[in-house]
């Protein structure tokens, strides 16, 4: 029994996430230059700052480093410059690096700066901290998160809606939706679906639970703010270009139209079965380039 424990200890202390180590930057010119070879000589591929994180392991040439950068660029630097972290702290929480897999992301849109920390952890399975700063700072935290009916982690949605980022947090069956305008507007809703863009100016923000949906709210793009919020079960669907809304989860066929231009259902009587037309029209978003938990 003392060798297997011997053994599983052993185990435990190496590193969860292979020979990758964590590292920040020891230079007292707070940069160092990252190489597309082995040698002084090479050509600089990229910077990292004295504020950055980063992977590193060993390569085939003595004293020189294989590093990779929260965004995914990699190449050669000096094991001179690499300080080792057994430990960091995120949002005032402290993480062992052998047991831990961190992943910090910048956006900006605007003059609104985004920074999101992501931690794969056995003990908390996923935590996400977002920090969003304009004229002021906000931070959003997402601790515990477990990959739930899906994926766990946060993902950003870029490109797809005029003047905005979205953020969106899935696991838990908790999913939660942070849009930013590029004039530093910052709503936060429930759900984590969301709609193409309506009539060029609307989102529809689901909120889904372990069966189906159980509230959506509706955001407009030009004014900046939720323009409606609905919290009761329901279902969805998408029929000869129309959205519509069974207000009567339990029972079915309590179709409804939604009146964009006066936020409010409208009764719809239809013949026809439409059980099988479930509304897709979502925006598309890659989990893998994403969501670092899981």
């Amino acid at each position: 029994m003392r060798v297997i424990t011997l053994i599983f200890g052993f185990l435990i202390s190496l590193n969860m996430f292979g020979n990758e180590q964590l590292g920040k930057i020891n230079d007292p010119d707070g940069y160092t230059n990252v190489r597309e070879k082995p040698t002084t000589k090479s050509k600089v591929l990229f910077k990292i700052l004295d504020t950055e994180y980063f992977y590193y392991e060993s390569s085939e040439i003595e004293n020189w480093c294989r590093v990779t950068n929260m965004n995914g660029r990699s190449g050669f630097m000096h094991q001179s410059r690499i300080e080792n972290l057994s430990e960091f702290t995120i949002n005032g929480k402290t993480y062992q690096s052998n047991e831990s897999k961190l992943k910090v992301r910048s956006k900006k849109i605007g003059n609104t700066e985004i920074k999101i920390s992501q931690i794969k952890n056995p003990k908390s399975y996923c935590d996400a901290y977002i920090e969003i700063t304009s004229d002021k700072t906000k931070k959003f935290k997402y601790e515990f998160i477990e990959a739930l009916g899906g994926s766990a982690g946060i993902a950003f949605l870029e490109n797809v809606v005029p003047n905005h980022i979205l953020i969106v947090k899935h696991g838990d069956y908790d999913g939660r939706t942070i849009i930013v305008s590029k004039n530093g507007q910052i709503t936060e809703v429930a759900g984590g679906s969301v709609s193409e863009l309506i009539d060029n100016k609307y989102l529809i923000n689901l909120a889904e639970c372990d069966i189906g949906y159980c509230g959506f709210s509706i955001y407009d793009i030009l004014q900046e703010k939720i323009v409606f919020n609905y919290e009761t079960e329901f279902e969805l669907y998408q029929f000869k270009d129309q959205i519509i809304f069974d207000l009567d989860y339990d029972n079915g066929k309590d179709y409804h139209l939604f009146d964009f231009d006066n936020k409010e259902f409208k009764k719809l009587e239809i013949k026809e079965n439409i059980e099988n037309n479930y509304f897709k029209k979502t925006i598309n978003y890659e989990l893998e380039n994403g969501c670092l938990c899981y």
